[in-house]
């Protein structure tokens, strides 16, 4: 991961001892900053190329949302 504010790089995960996740969740991420992510892989002939860079905005969950209210029907 590497926080785009700052250059910061962070590895957030590290599959060596748990081959079997195929998803994982980062946490205390800032509201309102954006970060790049990319995977690489390790085995037995090295180190990957970098999978494609994904950028992401961290959002805050909306608020005050008004309810749905009926307009019309036909029949």
């Amino acid at each position: 991961m590497i926080e785009l504010k700052t250059g910061k790089v962070t590895r957030v995960y590290d599959g060596q001892l748990n081959t079997d996740v195929e998803s994982y969740l980062v946490t205390g991420l800032q509201t309102g900053e954006y970060y790049s992510f990319y995977v690489q892989t390790l085995n037995f002939n090295g180190v990957s190329q970098q999978s494609e860079e994904l950028v992401v905005a961290v959002c805050q969950a909306p608020e005050h949302i008004d309810s749905p209210y009926f307009v019309s029907a036909t029949k």
